[in-house]
């Protein structure tokens, strides 16, 4: 069997090693330029990504999350026995947003934090983000006026283990906000079993790869049936539409 000339065709063609060759020079000779166009090709790797995963792309992509949550609001409002579960609550500035546009008076609002910061390195790939410490409140809690509110001091995960979770038909929100993935991929998985159909979830960094993207691929869209909501540049909020393991 003969091979055509287009079949011996490498598939790193001349005008792509000619522009990766350009790109090494300007990277050499201006080494600055490096972080940034990684995070371009995090970006770039979310988009695709979404693409790949979802039917209908992850939805509308908003300029800012404050934007996409508004767009989740609508979801969320109708459910007067909500239950939230806020990881990775830092200063409060999500918890103050999400309580004042969401009035149903019982809804429970649990927020799991350390706050003194992150209590390893953030890094993706070999690329640190963040230092031990970072978005540290110094060990305190938010000061909000709200008894819907319970703050969970202490590491998420053995706060959580430590609740009485609530049965699969009580209506969830889960803020993902920890940054780290072993922390959020242990929290998710241990509140696996109480989701079901209409359950919302929001992950701040879903672009990221090494750590909360890498979760949703090893948790949820093995489980669930999933609809995108909408996302940033950086975020993505999901809906659940059906299971597909049994609990």
């Amino acid at each position: 069997m003969t091979r055509s000339r287009q079949d011996l065709k490498s598939a790193n063609s001349v005008p792509r090693q000619l522009t990766q060759s350009v790109l090494a020079r300007a990277l050499k000779l201006l080494p600055f330029l490096s972080e940034p166009l990684s995070q371009v090709g995090d970006l770039a790797g979310f988009a695709q990504w979404k693409k790949r995963t979802f039917p209908n792309g992850a939805g509308a992509l908003f300029r800012q999350r404050e934007r996409l949550w508004d767009a989740v609001v609508p979801s969320l409002a109708a459910a007067d026995e909500l239950i939230v579960f806020e990881f990775g609550v830092a200063w409060g500035y999500a918890t103050k947003w999400w309580t004042s546009k969401l009035a149903a008076p019982r809804i429970e609002w649990h927020g799991f934090d350390l706050f003194t910061g992150l209590p390893t390195n953030w890094s993706r790939a070999d690329r640190e983000v963040a230092g031990v410490g970072a978005f540290s409140a110094d060990g305190k809690t938010p000061d909000l006026d709200d008894p819907r509110i319970t703050w969970h001091v202490g590491d998420a995960v053995a706060s959580l283990r430590e609740m009485a979770l609530p049965t699969v038909d009580r209506p969830k929100f889960l803020i993902f906000d920890l940054d780290l993935g072993a922390p959020t991929y242990e929290c998710l998985e241990t509140l696996i079993p109480i989701l079901g159909p209409g359950d919302v979830l929001y992950f701040d960094e879903a672009f990221d790869a090494w750590n909360e993207r890498k979760v949703i691929d090893e948790l949820l869209v093995p489980n669930f049936t999933l609809k995108a909501l909408g996302s940033t540049a950086t975020a993505l909020a999901l809906q659940i539409e059906a299971r597909l393991t049994q609990t």
